[in-house]
C-alpha cells in the first residue's frame, strides 16, 4: 500500500511546525506506540513551512492524494485563509490543529475553503463555547513524544492499592486553582503520604524520570487547570503511569462548572470514570468518598480499563476517518476475536484466561482480541467482588503490555448479549471469532480457509467442535456433510456458544433480531431454540468437520466450576 502523507505545516516565519510538547500524542499515534494500528497502516512525515506549504499541497493535488495536515494553531493566528487556499488543492485532508491553548486560531477559516465531505477536523483544546457543536473530533493535549515507552520502563507494577504515595502534585503553582489544590493536599490527614513539588514555572521542578516515577508510585494525581485551559499534560501523564487523575472543572477565569462538564464530555466522551471537581477546598470530601480500600481500588481498575480503550479509540477514529476520506489504507484485517470474561471461582488467578488467549494467539497471530469484561452479578458480590477486582488488576497490567488485546470493561453485570453488542460496534473487520474465556482452541485449525468461506458468503458461521465426534443424540440437529470452499463441514441447526467464526454484520443483525433491548443473558440460551424453529437458510451454521480423525478443535477448562448458572434477567 502507499504511505499516508503527514504534513507538519506552518506559515510563521520564525517557528517550526513540529516538536511541540502537545504534538507528542500525535507522534505516538502515528507510530503505533499509543495504541494498536491495523497491520500495514504507515505514515511518511514532512515538515513544510511558508511557500513550501502551497507547493507541496499543489504537488499532491489532482492525483487522488491528500494528507494529514498538522498546524500549530497558536503560532499561525491570522493565517487561516492562507492555509485554506493551500490545502484546497488536496483531494482530501485530515486537518489537525494543535498548540493553541489560548484559542487564537480559528479552524473555520481553513475548513471554509475545503470541499464538504472531503475533509475532517481534529481540534486540540477547543474553546468551551464550541464543545456542543458537531462536525469535528477533540484531540487530547496528551504528553510529549516518547512518554509511552518511557512510562513502560519506569512503571514497576501498577497494583494501585499497594502504591506508597497517596497523592502527588508536581508542577507550577501560578494561579488560584493550583493554590487551592495544594491547600487541599496539605489538609489531608498525616496518616497518608503526599508528595508535593511546586515550582514557579513550567518544567522547572522534578527531573522527568523522577516526575514520572512519582506518578507511578501514587494513587491519586490532582490536576488543577492551566491558566486558560482545563486540560493539563499532568492528567494524561498520570493515566499513562497508572495514577487516577482528579480533573478540574474551572480555570482561574471561569465560575460556572457547566462549561467544564461540556468540555470534558467532548474530550473524554460519555461514560468516563474520572473524578471532576469544582472546589479543591473540599479535598477531604473526595478522600472520604473514595479512600475505602476496596471501592477506590475498583475505581482505579475502571480508570485503567477506560484509558486503554480510550487510546485504542483514538487509533480507531484515525483509521475510520482516513478510510472515509479515501486515503490509501491497507487491505482490511480479516477477523477480530471477541472473548468474554466474568467472575469465576479460580480468580484472582489468570491461569484460565492465559491458556485461552495463548491458544488464540498461536493460531491467529496479530489478530486483535477484544476482552469483554463483565461486571459482577448482584448475587455474586459477597463471594466474588474482591477476588474479581484483584483478577482485573492483573489482567489490565497484562493488557497494558499486550497491544493486540483491548479491554472493554462493563461497570455493571451485562452478560454475553450486552457485551457482545457493545463490542461489535467497535469491530472493523468483516468477521469475528467468539471464544469464551475458558474454551481454548485446540489442534490444527485452517483459519484462513474458514475465513474464505465467510468472506465468499458460503456460510454465516463455522463452529469449532468441543468433542471428538458429533454425539448420536445430536444427529437430529445435523443436516449432512459437505465441503464448502476448501473446508469440510457438517451443516447444523444447533446453536452453541463454543468457539466459532462468524460474519460480523450477520452476527450483529441476528442479535438485534433475536434479543430484546436490555436483555441480560447468555447468547446460547436465547438463540438455540430460535435457530431450531426458523428457516435454516436464515441460519447457515456449520461445524468444522475434518474427514478423518477427531473433529475436536476446542477445549473446556470449566471456569464456572461449582458456581450456579444464573438465569437470564
Amino acid at each position: 500500500m502507499g504511505m499516508i502523507d503527514v504534513l507538519w505545516a506552518t506559515l510563521h516565519p520564525d517557528t517550526g511546525p513540529r516538536g511541540f510538547w502537545d504534538q507528542g500524542i500525535l507522534e505516538e499515534l502515528f507510530a503505533g506506540t499509543l495504541a494498536r494500528l491495523p497491520a500495514g497502516v504507515g505514515f511518511v512525515h514532512r515538515e513544510v513551512s511558508g511557500v513550501e506549504v502551497t507547493a507541496v499541497c499543489a504537488g499532491l493535488g489532482g492525483t487522488g492524494r491528500g494528507a494529514v495536515v498538522v498546524i500549530p494553531g497558536g503560532h499561525n493566528q491570522g493565517r487561516e485563509a492562507e492555509f485554506g487556499a493551500a490545502l484546497s488543492a488536496l483531494d482530501w485532508c485530515l486537518l489537525i490543529v494543535t498548540s493553541d491553548e489560548e484559542d487564537l486560531f480559528d479552524p473555520d477559516g481553513v475548513t471554509s475553503h475545503l470541499v464538504a465531505g472531503r475533509h475532517v477536523l481534529w481540534w486540540q483544546t477547543p474553546p468551551v463555547g464550541r464543545c456542543g457543536e458537531d462536525g469535528w473530533r477533540a484531540l487530547p493535549i496528551g504528553f510529549r513524544a516518547g512518554t509511552v515507552g518511557q512510562a513502560a520502563g519506569l512503571r514497576d507494577g501498577w497494583l494501585w492499592h499497594e502504591r506508597a504515595i497517596f497523592a502527588t502534585f508536581a508542577g507550577q503553582v501560578t494561579h488560584a486553582r493550583r493554590e487551592q489544590a495544594l491547600a487541599a493536599l496539605a489538609a489531608l490527614p498525616d496518616t497518608v503520604r503526599v508528595r508535593v513539588a511546586p515550582t514557579d514555572r513550567f518544567a522547572a521542578g522534578l527531573g522527568w524520570d523522577d516526575y514520572l516515577t512519582t506518578l507511578g508510585q501514587a494513587r491519586w494525581a490532582p490536576c488543577p487547570s492551566g491558566p486558560v485551559c482545563l486540560e493539563t499534560f499532568r492528567m494524561w501523564e498520570a493515566l499513562e503511569m497508572g495514577a487516577v487523575p482528579i480533573v478540574d472543572l474551572l480555570t482561574p477565569g471561569t465560575q460556572d462548572p457547566a462549561g467544564g462538564h461540556d468540555y470534558w464530555r467532548r474530550v473524554l466522551g460519555k461514560g468516563h470514570p474520572l473524578l471532576l471537581v469544582d472546589e479543591w477546598g473540599a479535598g477531604l470530601d473526595w478522600v472520604g468518598r473514595y479512600d475505602r480500600g476496596f471501592n477506590d481500588r475498583l475505581m482505579a481498575v475502571r480508570t485503567e480499563a477506560w484509558w486503554q480503550e480510550f487510546k485504542r479509540g483514538l487509533a480507531r477514529d484515525l483509521c475510520d476517518d482516513l478510510t472515509g476520506l479515501g486515503a490509501p489504507m491497507p487491505e482490511q484485517e480479516r477477523v477480530t476475536v471477541l472473548m468474554p470474561t466474568s467472575p469465576i471461582p479460580s480468580h484472582p488467578s489468570t491461569a484460565i484466561l492465559d491458556e485461552t488467549v495463548a491458544s488464540v494467539v498461536e493460531r491467529l497471530p496479530g489478530a486483535e482480541i477484544v476482552l469483554m469484561i463483565d461486571g459482577v452479578r448482584r448475587e455474586q458480590h459477597e463471594t466474588h467482588d474482591a477476588d474479581y477486582t484483584a483478577y482485573l488488576e492483573r489482567v489490565l497490567d497484562w493488557t497494558r503490555r499486550t497491544p493486540d488485546v483491548t479491554p472493554l470493561l462493563h461497570d455493571r453485570h451485562t452478560h454475553q448479549v450486552g457485551m457482545t453488542r457493545h463490542a461489535l460496534g467497535l469491530v472493523r473487520t468483516p468477521n469475528v471469532l467468539f471464544v469464551e474465556h475458558d474454551t481454548p482452541l485446540a489442534g490444527d485449525i485452517p483459519a484462513g480457509q474458514i475465513l474464505d468461506v465467510l468472506d465468499n458468503d458460503l456460510a454465516d458461521l463455522v463452529r469449532l467442535h468441543h468433542e471428538t465426534a458429533i454425539p448420536p443424540e445430536h444427529d437430529y440437529l445435523m443436516d449432512g456433510l459437505d465441503t464448502v470452499g476448501l473446508v469440510p463441514v457438517v451443516w447444523t441447526r444447533q446453536w452453541s456458544q463454543r468457539p466459532h467464526f462468524a460474519r460480523t454484520g450477520w452476527y450483529q443483525s441476528r442479535l438485534d433480531e433475536s434479543c430484546p433491548a436490555g436483555y441480560v443473558g447468555m447468547i446460547e440460551d436465547r438463540l438455540h431454540g430460535i435457530v431450531q424453529s426458523e428457516d435454516p437458510s436464515r441460519w447457515r451454521l456449520a461445524i468444522y468437520h475434518p474427514e478423518y480423525g477427531s473433529i475436536k478443535r476446542s477445549g473446556h477448562l470449566d471456569g464456572r466450576g461449582d458456581d450456579p448458572k444464573w438465569p437470564e434477567s
